[in-house]
């Protein structure tokens, strides 16, 4: 893995899976020959001040606006979305669900965005505010068609969206806003975030989920991924992977604490990782039989 990264002050989820012509790397999207990637991005930031300039239209970007428009009615089209540091709250709890039960392949024919294949997923967040923030803001991007109905449904938010180009495709950034004004310093509460990827994971081959941490964790009690496939497609050959520097590159296989669970019965892979290290990324991977 290559290119850009996150820095240590970001903390993202992704779930990949490979298709051919492109391939996604952190936030960027790079050519190659063999394999490719649609890629989820999930950051968790404040308070957004930085000013942009109006970036140049990707292609297709009338039929992904459209599109945006009926997948999250009423939010907010900005020309773009820059992510921020976290300031003011720690995080005790963070555990992801996609649910691929109703996914299918995406064909190489298909190129206007539209609603084809679904992915559902919730991210519960145990939060602790350490300042009397107002707002936590969660940053979101896909290079699929879009991500419908976005939202906490544990607090009032509100959503903003940008489409920025992307070599030859786009990627579409959410940032969702959660008012947790009302939380008082020092009390854990809950963030449920959740929403359905359209298009977004094309994979037809090789296919993994991870997770990253930032330079905070020693708040961080549990790290939990769990992943529901589709009842028609059985996975194989599970494997668990950490990063071994703080460059988010290479793997090395995982060996530390934790609970995994390959529940061929429910066609789901989860990863339970106990004391989880500062600036790594967690890779949980299988084949299709």
């Amino acid at each position: 893995m290559a290119t850009t990264r996150v820095s240590a002050n970001r903390r993202y989820l992704v779930l990949l899976l490979s298709t051919p012509v492109l391939v996604a790397v952190g936030p960027e999207l790079v050519k190659a020959s063999t394999t490719a990637f649609t890629t989820v991005f999930m950051y968790i930031t404040r308070d957004n001040k930085e000013k942009v300039n109006p970036t140049k239209r990707p292609p297709a970007y009338k039929e992904v606006s459209e599109l945006q428009k009926k997948l999250n009615p009423g939010a907010m089209q900005e020309d773009s979305i820059v992510e921020s540091s976290r300031d003011g709250y720690f995080l005790t709890e963070d555990i992801t669900y996609f649910d691929m039960s109703n996914w299918k392949p995406i064909p190489d024919t298909m190129k206007n965005p539209k609603k084809y294949s679904p992915v559902y997923f919730e991210n519960f967040l145990r939060v602790v505010k350490t300042d009397t923030i107002k707002k936590i803001k969660i940053y979101m991007a896909t290079s699929g068609s879009g991500i419908e109905r976005l939202r906490c449904s544990s607090y009032n938010d509100s959503l903003r969206y940008a489409i920025e180009p992307k070599q030859k495709s786009h990627k579409i950034a959410y940032e969702l806003s959660i008012d947790v004004s009302q939380e008082p310093v020092g009390q854990p509460f809950v963030l449920k975030i959740c929403g359905t990827f359209w298009d977004s994971f094309r994979g037809k081959d090789d296919n993994w989920a991870e997770t990253y941490t930032d330079s905070d964790v020693k708040h961080l009690k549990k790290l939990r991924l769990v992943v529901t496939l589709p009842p028609n497609k059985k996975f194989a050959a599970p494997e668990y992977a950490v990063t071994t520097g703080n460059d988010y590159k290479d793997f090395v296989m995982y060996r530390g604490d934790g609970r995994k669970l390959e529940d061929r019965s429910k066609n789901e892979l989860s990863w339970d990782i106990e004391k989880p290290s500062s600036n790594k990324l967690y890779k949980m991977s299988w084949k299709w039989q």
